[in-house]
């Protein structure tokens, strides 16, 4: 199921993760390359500041919305009926696809963080996911390295989580030099996916966290306990002495 809505003046897919799946699985085998693009406030606000870049962003094959807030009310009642999927949980659903379909990825990112973070995640919820390649760069990065790199291992995905403008720039000038199936600027559902990982991570932390408090508390209640207890010992084997009971054996 899909349909097109006009954001600003783009028109952009709404797809339902079925309708995704099969999409890709027509464009892999396909032999030219294919880029697609998930909008965010980000990337439409840039838009709106240069003719320029607006421009370039109708040159993408496929425009999707990676944030539920670029759509009108309209649209959104759309999606709400058709039980759509946006940010993290498209990317989720995405990746399980890939997964599933046995189809490799290679992620380009522009921190060293972020991307680690996503890698992990990655191996963490998709084991059996095939990732070729990773490459972390600046606005200034070599493409010629880069571009060798993605050609020997001939990804059938790339995903790129770049900044905007840097990354639908990128994707445009080197789309036609690569090995591959289909280039996707997803930075918006990056993002969005590791604020939610971000929350997991932090909720374990806080659970391990309390854990060792809790550990901590019982050592220091069982240290007191002891010391209390000698104490009493002691005050007790020194009344017995006192006393004289205590008969010592020759």
């Amino acid at each position: 199921m899909s349909e097109k809505i006009k954001v600003l003046k783009y028109m952009v897919e709404l797809l339902a993760i079925e309708s995704w799946d099969d999409r890709i699985e027509e464009i892999c085998q396909q032999e030219q390359m294919k880029s697609v693009l998930f909008l965010s406030k980000a990337i439409l606000e840039q838009a709106m500041m240069s003719e320029n870049y607006r421009d370039k962003i109708q040159e993408f094959n496929l425009l999707l919305p990676g944030e539920e807030d670029i759509l009108g009310r309209k649209s959104i009642l759309f999606c709400e009926k058709h039980h759509l999927q946006f940010e993290e949980k498209f990317l989720k659903s995405m990746l399980q696809g890939f997964q599933e379909r046995g189809r490799s990825i290679y992620i380009i990112g522009d921190d060293y963080k972020k991307i680690e973070m996503f890698k992990q995640y990655c191996k963490e919820s998709y084991v059996e996911l095939k990732i070729t390649g990773v490459f972390v760069g600046t606005q200034h990065m070599d493409d010629e390295v880069l571009l060798n790199d993605i050609n020997v291992t001939c990804p059938d995905i790339i995903l790129v989580a770049i900044a905007p403008q840097f990354q639908e720039n990128w994707i445009l000038s080197n789309v036609d030099k690569l090995n591959g199936k289909v280039c996707i600027g997803a930075n918006i559902l990056v993002e969005r996916l590791l604020e939610s990982y971000k929350e997991e991570l932090g909720g374990e932390e806080e659970l391990k966290f309390y854990r060792k408090l809790k550990q901590m508390k019982r050592r220091f209640i069982n240290k007191w306990k002891r010391k209390v207890f000698l104490s009493e010992y002691e005050r007790y084997m020194e009344q017995i002495e006192g006393q004289g009971i205590i008969n010592e054996k020759g």
